[in-house]
């Protein structure tokens, strides 16, 4: 039976500078290895072009969504959230255009540990109940923006997505239902390496601006104390 798949790439980012994006790249090619052709959809590109109702109409023919998000402020984008608050509202208009479907989240944050992006998975969840479809299970990200770097340990992780990516094509091919548990994918640099790393990146950027590294501890929005 021929089933269709959207994956849906949910950071604000310009389109293709993402790691959202580059992780919906992935997940297209490992649904690819077996012939399907799943569809992409950008939410930034689909929002700014306005191709809304296009999009929500393949949504709803597809017979899973994948929604690949960063983790802000512990949750979902604003932007990802108002793009399904949209798709909702879609489907209370067309309560026709509903279906079964299943629905898979995958998270990527800025923190090593990726058990922080439980929260943002149970969100997606809830997004599946309000509209009728099965939530399956999450695949949550540490480092993610350090997948497509080029480490010996950042490759391994991306194998462990692949393979991740995998188990949500065979879980949707067989229509298990049966309960599973989330995917964890940890930071591929260690937790102390992973913060120096990252320091060292945030003053190389301040630099990149033309500021200095005390710049990035400047408090422009703290009120003026009282005297």
């Amino acid at each position: 039976m021929n089933r269709n798949t959207v994956i849906i790439s949910g950071s604000p980012k310009a389109p293709g500078k993402a790691a959202s994006d580059f992780l919906a790249k992935i997940t297209a090619e490992v649904f690819q290895e077996d012939g399907s052709q799943p569809r992409v959809i950008s939410v930034r590109r689909t929002l700014d072009k306005k191709y809304t109702e296009q999009a929500f109409q393949e949504m709803a023919s597809a017979d899973a969504l994948v929604i690949i998000f960063p983790l802000y402020i512990f949750c979902l984008p604003g932007i990802t959230m108002r793009f399904l608050q949209m798709y909702k509202a879609y489907l209370d208009a067309h309560p026709e255009a509903k279906k079964d479907m299943s629905v898979y989240a995958v998270v990527n944050c800025g923190f090593p540990e990726p058990q922080i992006n439980l929260e943002a998975v149970q969100v997606v969840c809830r997004f599946a109940s309000a509209i009728g479809a099965g939530f399956r299970f999450g695949v949550m990200i540490g480092g993610g923006g350090m997948l497509n770097v080029p480490l010996r340990s950042a490759k391994k992780k991306l194998e462990e997505y692949r393979a991740a990516a995998r188990q949500i094509k065979t879980d949707f091919a067989e229509g298990n239902r049966n309960r599973k548990d989330h995917i964890l994918i940890h930071s591929p640099a260690a937790r102390k390496w992973y913060f120096i790393l990252g320091n060292i990146g945030w003053s190389m950027q301040a630099r990149k601006f033309g500021n200095k590294k005390r710049d990035l501890y400047a408090k422009p929005y703290q009120p003026a104390q009282n005297t």
